[in-house]
C-alpha cells in the first residue's frame, strides 16, 4: 500500500511504553488511535492501562480523531457463555467515556461462540449509550474549538443542536472523503449519522467511527439524492414517516470536498 496516498489512513497503536510517552507527538500526525491493552499491559500494569485508555480517549474526543479499545474486553466469554460484572463495567465505562469502537480479539478469533460474544457487547454498548450526557458533550467540545470554529465545524455543530433542541431521529450528510461524518461525530449527536458518500473507499474507512452508518451511492442529481435520502432511511429503520431528519451538505447539494456549508430540516416521506 502507498502510504503516501491521500486515500491511506494512519492509525496510531498504543501497545508500549514509548509510543504512550511520545503519544502528544504522534496524534497530531494520525488519523486515529488503537489501544491494543493486551501488550500495553505486559509493559506497564493493568491500573496504569486504564488511566492511559481514559486519557487517550479523552484526547482523542476533542480532538475529533476516533479511538479504538482491543483486548481483554469479554476474556471471559473466551470459554463461557456470559461476561462477568466488571467487563460489563469495563466496556459501559469505556462507552460513557466516548470510544468510538471496540475490537473483539480472542473472544471471535478462537472463543467457542463468537457471535454470542459480539451480540453481548453490541447490547452493552446500546444500553451503556442510554445514559450519555449528548448536550454536555456537544458543548464542551465546541467549547474547546472557540472562536477559531470553521464554517463546516459550524455547520456540524448546528446540525447536533438541531437534533438535540428538535428531537430529529437522524442527521444524513453527503460526504466525499467522510471529513463532514467524522465533524458530526465529534459533537457526538444521540442519533445515527447516515453518511452517503461516492466513494467506495471512504464508506470503508468511516465504519470506525462512533455512530457513522455509510452508505455508497451512484446518484449525482439534487433530486435523486432527496429520494435515495428517505429511501434509505426507511428501509434501514432511522426514522418513519413523518419524522424529521437533519440534512447536511454543500451549496450545491453533492460531494464536494471541503464545502458543507448548508443544513435543511426534512420530514421522512
Amino acid at each position: 500500500m502507498d502510504l503516501s496516498s491521500g486515500n491511506a489512513k494512519k492509525i496510531l497503536g498504543l501497545q508500549n511504553k514509548t509510543t504512550v510517552s511520545q503519544f502528544d507527538n504522534f496524534i497530531c500526525e494520525t488519523d486515529g488511535v488503537v489501544i491494543g491493552r493486551g501488550t500495553l499491559a505486559l509493559e506497564t500494569s493493568l491500573a496504569e492501562v486504564i488511566k492511559i485508555q481514559k486519557h487517550t480517549t479523552k484526547k482523542c474526543n476533542e480532538l475529533g480523531k476516533p479511538v479504538i479499545i482491543s483486548t481483554q474486553l469479554l476474556e471471559n466469554m473466551v470459554n463461557h457463555n456470559k461476561p462477568t460484572t466488571p467487563e460489563v463495567t469495563d466496556i459501559t465505562n469505556a462507552v460513557l467515556d466516548g470510544v468510538d469502537a471496540l475490537l473483539l480479539s480472542g473472544e471471535t478469533a478462537y472463543g467457542h461462540d463468537p457471535v454470542r460474544a459480539f451480540k453481548v457487547c453490541a447490547n452493552i454498548c446500546i444500553e451503556a449509550e442510554k445514559h450519555l450526557d449528548y448536550q454536555g458533550r456537544c458543548e464542551h467540545i465546541k467549547s474547546i474549538i472557540g472562536s477559531n470554529i470553521t464554517i463546516s465545524e459550524n455547520t456540524c455543530y448546528s446540525a447536533v443542536t438541531t437534533v438535540l433542541s428538535n428531537h430529529a431521529k437522524a442527521i444524513v450528510c453527503l460526504t466525499e472523503s467522510g471529513k463532514t461524518a467524522q465533524l458530526i461525530s465529534r459533537f457526538m449527536p444521540p442519533c445515527a449519522i447516515v453518511a452517503l458518500t461516492n466513494s467506495q473507499v471512504t464508506v470503508r474507512q468511516m465504519r470506525i467511527i462512533r455512530g457513522v452508518y455509510p452508505f455508497y451511492v451512484t446518484e449525482t442529481q439534487e433530486s435523486e439524492l432527496v429520494d435515495k435520502i428517505h429511501n434509505i432511511i426507511r428501509k434501514e429503520n432511522f426514522a418513519q414517516e413523518g419524522d424529521d431528519i437533519v440534512v447536511v451538505g454543500g451549496l450545491m447539494f453533492n460531494f464536494s470536498a471541503g464545502s458543507t456549508c448548508s443544513l435543511k430540516i426534512l420530514k421522512v416521506k
